[in-house]
């Protein structure tokens, strides 16, 4: 039977909104269009309707939904002023905790629906904005509206204010109100607009500050206002890292080595490179472990530690060339941490050297800074996200999108801070990121199922068992992990029992192929793992039964043994009757073909020799043609610019050039003069010395340009090497002429105006701009001899934005044969693999581009020259 639940029962007559009940099934919650949330109670003999025990000013208005989590919070999501957070204390009181609206975070205030997933995110259904997922609120970021911006580079905290550095001062914060204190300028006794580089404070409650140019700065306990502390008169002295205090010693990492400030009489001691032989006289960061020994970061591979005055030097084993050491800090076990910008990261046991790069699963092998959260694990800030190392085992996980990390966001070197409470603090372009360790959720593992199996390419039910005929099968297993909050964190292994009872390596890819699997039984067991490394209770199983083929049943051994056995003898029999009878012809043949062997022989010889003469003549006139050739290489490489150079000119870019002989018929030219810069790349007709030599003349010709008229516009300057080319080489429409000459994307760059000029010919300029690429398209006619006569070349102007790439590459790399195919590598995939590593630091992105072609490759010979260059602006 129904009844009514009215004013009788305690519910006011007014529009009942939604019903949920609790967790704990005891219960109802009613919310109401305008007169709050009540509680339904289910009793044997009677119902009982009260108001929800809330403190709040006002009723919350336009409510959609009531929702419980699963810690007995209430959110209630609204139409116009965004989610509400009610968290119900011991004695079952609720207060709104959190109001989310667009002012921090939310895309809108209209909210349509809230729900919890069994990893514990809450999602949130919006009005015409789609779906959005709460942060964990272990993380939270601050921004400020201060003269300084956001971008922070030194961090202090004490227990009752949060320091910041910034470009242009320090920003003091209550935690007891919020209340944004700002000292910048003269009034507070700093230089104007000065980046704050480090914070620290003493057990006196003194606060110091380095800065970038201006040196050291003391505001005692209770003033407020700064004092210039003078170390040096230096310029690299007074251009400060790190801040360390350790008793009563303040510790200064600068430019021109390490200064100790004695807090209590002002006198300071320096040690460098020459008085007390640390490794470089750029100290990046200073850290002091628990038994008061000062550690050094400098550029070089050698570590350093300041002990009783006396500095001890340890060489980073295992490592070739030079380091970055951009950040140190130690374990209470006497390990050393090392974070370096391009070489991952380094942990120091004893005489050990171990390293952790992208390999192994960090984030970036440019590491900004290093924080332990005590005795778990180890964190490595980079640009766009965060590495987490797990101290126990080496696990490697990373942050991103997922927590909340923009990927254009990036950390300042060394900008981080471990306060009293455990909360990591990390400074950034973008404001500061706090991360409270006792906030974390465990995450559950992620849900697992096979999804598709295929066997010879062909699909098959999915249940517990696989039945297959006979045969040696081509077994694709697919599967799912299903983790909300991280869906790239999923990690799998497998094991297939009949094959191997060992698990796998842990891996990303959400299948597993077996190749020809021959008959038997198997058993293939799948699990998988989080970013914490905790693996799911029970594996996923799947049995194999491939059926014996007949001639491997014990009937059919049996038969074909006997069969094998009757014709042995039947064949010996038959054997022994016609040896008699070969017997006598053998030795007749034998006596006449001793005779033709001796003649043979002799003549044999004779031939022998005359090969080993003209052999030993092809061997000398090959070495002389290759010394040659590798000769001719060196003074083509001492005509190129080197890379260095270029690098030089463009900081962020790289050239890859890879001869198909050793020679090359590629070339790329790069020349500055009147403040512009005239970048090329070109393909020379033909491959080997034909090549080379065009090469030369292409590069003679361009500097002789250069030297007469200067940098011109891009098509002026490919017209009048047409031209000259046209003439040296002097080519003219007969058919007996000559028709060699090279394609060629050129570039003329004015850094004042950011105009880049671009003209080409059979070779196209790549522009990736905001995630997208652009070809722009060359004419189609060489420089040289060929396509429409009288036809000039085409100027494209392009105004360049920062953080534009642009792309000039000859068609050797497009067009290399190789893959499953033996296709060619096609011009579509080369620009879907240059806007795919676009981002990247250029270094990396040479690096990438080889390993994709030797990839492609995979042993096949190369067809023809290649040669991409990158440059970002």
């Amino acid at each position: 039977a129904l009844r009514l639940i009215g004013a009788l029962e305690g519910l006011p007559e007014t529009e009942v909104q939604d019903l949920r009940r609790s967790r704990d099934k005891q219960h109802i919650y009613i919310l109401t269009q305008d007169e709050g949330i009540f509680i339904f109670h289910t009793e044997e003999f009677n119902l009982k309707v009260s108001p929800l025990n809330i403190e709040t000013e006002e009723f919350i208005e336009g409510p959609q939904q009531i929702y419980e989590d699963s810690e007995m919070n209430l959110w209630i999501p609204t139409f116009g002023e965004g989610l509400y957070k009610l968290s119900r204390d011991s004695s079952n009181h609720y207060t709104v905790s959190v109001n989310y609206k667009e002012d921090n975070g939310l895309a809108g205030n209209n909210i349509k629906s809230i729900f919890q997933d069994r990893e514990e995110n809450i999602w949130i259904g919006m009005y015409g904005m789609g779906l959005a997922r709460l942060v964990d609120e272990a993380y939270t970021y601050y921004t400020f509206d201060a003269p300084g911006g956001n971008s922070i580079h030194s961090i202090f905290i004490t227990g009752q204010y949060q320091w910041f550095g910034t470009e242009k001062g320090v920003l003091r914060v209550s935690r007891a109100d919020g209340e944004i204190k700002i000292y910048a300028g003269k009034k507070y006794g700093l230089p104007e607009d000065e980046i704050i580089t480090a914070i620290c404070g003493s057990i006196e409650g003194d606060i110091w500050i380095g800065t970038k140019e201006n040196g050291i700065f003391r505001m005692l306990s209770g003033s407020e206002k700064f004092n210039k502390t003078f170390i040096s008169s230096g310029t690299l002295e007074n251009s400060i890292n790190t801040i360390v205090i350790k008793d009563s010693m303040v510790w200064i990492a600068t430019e021109k080595g390490v200064c100790r400030v004695n807090s209590k009489n002002g006198t300071t001691k320096w040690f460098t490179l020459r008085n007390a032989g640390i490794p470089h006289n750029t100290v990046n960061y200073l850290q002091a472990d628990e038994s008061g020994r000062i550690w050094l970061s400098t550029m070089s591979n050698t570590l350093a530690f300041i002990e009783n005055d006396s500095v001890t030097r340890m060489v980073i084993p295992l490592v070739g060339g030079v380091l970055n050491i951009r950040s140190i800090t130690t374990e209470r076990n006497g390990n050393i941490w090392v974070g370096t910008y391009g070489n991952g990261v380094f942990r120091i046991e004893g005489d050990s050297a171990f390293n952790m790069t992208t390999f192994d699963g960090l984030l970036s092998d440019y590491c900004y800074s290093l924080l332990g959260d005590g005795d778990r694990y180890l964190w490595v800030s980079h640009r766009g996200g965060l590495s987490r190392i797990r101290l126990a085992d080496g696990l490697i996980s990373t942050f991103k999108e997922e927590v909340g990390i923009d990927r254009n966001m990036e950390f300042n070197v060394n900008a981080v801070f471990k306060d009293w409470s455990g909360v990591l603090w990390f400074g950034s372009t973008s404001g500061v990121l706090a991360y409270d360790p006792r906030m974390e959720k465990s995450q559950p593992p992620p849900a697992l199922s096979i999804s598709l199996v295929m066997v010879n390419d062909m699909p098959y039910e999915v249940g517990e068992r696989l039945d297959l005929p006979p045969g040696r099968h081509d077994i694709r297993i697919q599967f799912m992990g299903v983790n909300l909050k991280n869906p790239a964190a999923v990690s799998y292994q497998y094991k297939m029992e009949g094959l191997g009872n060992a698990w796998s390596e842990t891996f990303t890819e959400n299948q597993v192929v077996f190749n020809k699997l021959p008959n038997g039984k198997y058993t293939f067991n799948l699990r998988v793992m989080n970013t914490e490394g905790v693996f799911n209770n029970q594996a996923v199983e799947l049995h194999i039964v491939i059926a014996k083929p007949i001639w491997k049943r014990v009937w059919f051994y049996t038969l074909i043994t006997l069969a094998v056995a009757m014709g042995i003898i039947l064949y010996i029999k038959r054997r022994e009757h016609n040896l008699v009878m070969e017997k006598d012809l053998l030795e007749e043949r034998i006596r006449e073909r001793t005779e033709e062997v001796v003649k043979q022989k002799e003549e044999i010889e004779m031939q022998r020799d005359a090969i080993k003469s003209q052999n030993e003549k092809i061997e000398l006139i090959n070495k002389n043609i290759t010394d040659s050739i590798t000769y001719a290489s060196r003074i083509q490489q001492a005509v190129f610019m080197p890379p260095e150079e270029l690098e030089k000119i463009f900081p962020e870019s790289f050239v890859m050039n890879r001869p198909q002989y050793i020679v090359s018929g590629d070339f790329f030219w790069i020349a500055k003069k009147e403040n512009k810069l005239v970048v090329t790349v070109a393909d020379c007709t033909g491959h080997g010395v034909p090549g080379a030599f065009m090469s030369m003349l292409g590069i003679t010709l361009l500097n002789e340009q250069l030297s007469r008229h200067g940098i011109e516009e891009s098509h002026e300057i490919l017209n009048k090497l047409k031209m000259e080319i046209i003439s040296a080489l002097r080519q003219n429409d007969n058919k007996d002429s000559t028709s060699d000459g090279m394609d060629m994307a050129l570039c003329v760059y004015d850094p004042d105006s950011s105009t880049l000029q671009y003209s080409g010919g059979f070779s196209p300029l790549a522009l990736i701009r905001n995630g997208e690429i652009e070809l722009i398209k060359a004419d189609p006619m060489p420089v040289g001899i060929g396509g429409l006569k009288g036809r000039a070349f085409t100027k494209h102007d392009i105004e360049i934005m920062k953080g534009d790439v642009i792309y000039l590459y000859t068609d050797g790399y497009e067009d290399q044969f190789g893959g499953e195919r033996d296709k060619k590598f096609s011009r579509k995939r080369f620009r879907e693999l240059l806007l795919s590593i676009h981002s990247l630091p250029m270094p990396d992105q040479k690096s990438v581009l080889e390993t994709r072609l030797d990839e492609w490759m995979d042993g096949r010979e190369q067809i023809d020259d290649i040669t991409v260059m990158g440059i970002r602006f």
